[in-house]
């Protein structure tokens, strides 16, 4: 029997909030439209993820810890969906509007990998697996009010 693919998650960081399903993962670079991103670093390891739950139970977003860009939190931190956490040490991407006061419960998942990505016009990119996600959360992310897009992988 084949084993399920678990997709990966891209989340590109937009004014709106930006995100792609992607089989696996893409390497060192992708396009989106006619923009090239590419990865910052050369590791496959750019941050742990864990998930944020809503006092309802409901999984609202995911918690990271960058490694390979440590100020990610503040560079983002005016979008309206990114929450800088932990003196900027942390970001929440938050899929669901919630009340900034509201108490979220984090699940300690340490889920690490991933990759970072800039394009030349300065926009960041992230991309992690998402394992430590059960299909009823992977179902939900896709319900969420997004940009959806498809990205193509660069040539390696």
């Amino acid at each position: 029997m084949t084993e399920p693919v678990i997709p990966w998650l891209l989340v590109v960081f937009r004014p709106e909030l930006t995100l792609a399903w992607i089989p696996a993962d893409i390497g060192p670079g992708f396009t989106l439209a006619d923009e090239l991103f590419e990865q910052v670093g050369d590791d496959d390891l750019s941050g742990f993820y864990d998930r944020l739950y809503a006092p309802d139970g409901v999984m609202v977003g995911v918690q990271v810890t960058p490694i390979v860009m440590p100020d990610l939190a503040k560079e983002l931190s005016a979008l309206p969906y990114v929450r800088s956490v932990s003196d900027g040490k942390q970001l929440r991407i938050m899929f669901e509007h919630i009340a900034p006061k509201t108490e979220l419960r984090e699940e300690i998942d340490q889920a690490f990998g991933g990759r970072m990505y800039r394009s030349l016009g300065n926009d960041v990119a992230m991309s992690f697996d998402t394992f430590f996600l059960d299909e009823t959360e992977r179902q939900y992310l896709a319900s969420r009010p997004a940009r959806w897009v498809t990205v193509t992988p660069i040539e390696q």
